[in-house]
């Protein structure tokens, strides 16, 4: 995995309000059920392989459910893939968007998304634990964002998948990755991928920005299986 990219993924970012989104002294995840969701295109179905090939770190599973779009080389943000190097002016790549909460989102080509993904599920501490559960990466949730939060590409239906990890290396943290799962009227795909704060891991999420009238940026959230 490429310096960037290794950066990227070991990212534990604030949320918005200048904290992690969980209120004052709460150490442990108190995760509760907002909303309701009636799952009218099977994401149970998806979810239970998505969660499989976390566990068996699949990698072919996230490089055959993945949807990437035309990026222009000459946009400059947020940057296009690094492939677009060298090429003639109006070219394009096929790549995906990685967001990164309150932080600067970039476009990864399929030879980044698949360095990008193959790190998440083989680097990381297999020693840890936390109030979460084990290291390794697991479906620990999934949700809905309110859609004036929401930037994935327009869908019949979004869900965000989200699963965690404990990172290696000499400081392991507790990760959470939101995958952007859409159903386009024939099947689900990953479209886009948002590394955030473990606040995500709580139903209560991070706080949504400023000047929101909102406690939270979720208008549906469960625990995966519960």
């Amino acid at each position: 995995m490429s310096l960037a990219l290794g950066a990227a993924v070991s990212l534990v970012l604030v949320g918005c309000g200048g904290d992690d989104g969980r209120p004052d002294g709460v150490d442990a995840p108190t995760p509760s059920s907002i909303g309701t969701y009636d799952d009218p295109y099977d994401f149970e179905s998806f979810g239970g392989e998505l969660d499989g090939a976390l566990s068996d770190a699949d990698l072919e599973f996230f490089l055959d459910n993945v949807s990437f779009q035309e990026v222009s080389c000459a946009q400059e943000s947020p940057p296009p893939p690094a492939s677009c190097a060298g090429k003639p002016a109006g070219a394009g790549v096929a790549a995906i968007l990685v967001g990164v909460w309150e932080g600067e989102d970039f476009y990864l080509d399929a030879v980044g998304y698949e360095e990008f993904m193959l790190g998440f599920l083989t680097e990381y501490d297999r020693q840890q634990s936390d109030a979460y559960g084990g290291p390794e990466p697991t479906l620990y949730a999934y949700g809905i964002i309110r859609p004036e939060f929401a930037s994935a590409p327009g869908a019949e239906e979004a869900i965000e998948a989200i699963v965690t990890r404990i990172s290696g290396g000499s400081a392991p943290e507790r990760e959470a990755l939101l995958l952007a799962s859409t159903f386009d009227g024939e099947r689900w795909a990953i479209t886009q991928v948002v590394v955030g704060p473990a606040a995500f891991l709580d139903s209560y999420g991070p706080k949504p920005p400023a000047g929101s009238e909102v406690d939270t940026i979720f208008e549906f959230w469960a625990l995966w299986q519960e």
